[in-house]
């Protein structure tokens, strides 16, 4: 008899699926076959890292404000406002940053960009968002004000790196 269990490897390497555990009785010169379903890892916690850039010519946009609502069941969400203040210059662009630890589940994140009165521009970015245990979940929005509406789709990847609180 075999103590068998799966695990779901994303490309990156990393455990982000599991299996329950079977015993399975292999008997010589025969086939022997079993299923498995797998299931997301759904406890612990995860970060996610969030940046929307715009050309650092753009005056227009004074704030992102982000919302993240969840989409699996009992989970909390947050809403965050990153001022152009606090927007970072990275070569040619202006970035607009936002980083949070988050309990493991699916998400949907929006974003409105809005100018100095209150004005929102654009139309309201939008993105489902997944947060795996142990693990920075990070994507990142380009913005250019002559491509309208200011919707590209997201560049997301789970990255190697630590895990932070906060």
């Amino acid at each position: 008899t075999w103590t068998v269990y799966v695990e779901g490897i994303n490309v990156n390497g990393i455990i982000v699926a599991v299996s329950e555990t079977k015993n399975i009785e292999v008997l010589q010169n025969q086939n022997t076959s079993a299923s498995f379903t797998l299931d997301y890892i759904s406890d612990g916690r995860g970060s996610m890292d969030v940046t929307i850039e715009i050309p650092y010519s753009e005056s227009t946009i004074d704030k992102v404000v982000g919302k993240i609502t969840p989409v699996t069941e009992g989970l909390e969400g947050m809403e965050f406002t990153v001022e152009r203040s606090s927007a970072t210059k990275q070569n040619d662009k202006l970035c607009f940053n936002k980083k949070a630890n988050l309990s493991v589940g699916s998400y949907r994140i929006s974003f409105k960009m809005y100018d100095e009165e209150n004005n929102q521009i654009g139309k309201t970015l939008e993105e489902v968002l997944y947060i795996f245990r142990d693990q920075v979940s990070q994507f990142s929005w380009y913005w250019d004000k002559d491509y309208v509406p200011p919707v590209a789709p997201p560049i997301f990847d789970l990255v190697e790196g630590t895990y932070f609180e906060g």
